[in-house]
């Protein structure tokens, strides 16, 4: 259950960082909302003040009590056009889900849809 409320999250927060790829930046974020890590959070994904930390922080450990190991979880580039492209989570558990990212500035970002 509280995976999906990480998903959630995602979904409908913003996203801002520094990771080398698409994949890379999707999986620091997830490790940071695991790890309950607002500022890490908000390092990789578009629109930062989006954020909020205290949801962060009661997601803390979320993924781990679903049984989800974050280690075992792949992050997979799918499509890449120009600054956008699509990261594919496989969990191990369950169906596969897809994230947005953009390129800004040279470095790729959570892009996080704020009318879900």
């Amino acid at each position: 259950m509280k995976r999906f409320a990480l998903v959630a999250v995602l979904l409908i927060t913003g996203a801002c960082g520094t990771p080398s790829g698409p994949d890379v930046a999707v999986e620091s974020y997830f490790s940071a909302l695991e790890a309950g890590d607002c500022a890490g959070a908000r390092e990789v994904v578009l629109r930062p003040s989006e954020l909020d930390c205290t949801t962060i922080g009661e997601l803390e450990g979320a993924l781990a009590a679903e049984g989800i190991d974050l280690a075992d979880a792949s992050f997979t580039t799918l499509d890449v056009v120009n600054d956008s492209a699509t990261v594919e989570i496989s969990w191990g558990v369950g169906a596969p889900e897809t994230v947005e990212t953009q390129r800004v500035d040279g470095e790729w970002l959570v892009v996080m849809d704020t009318a879900a």
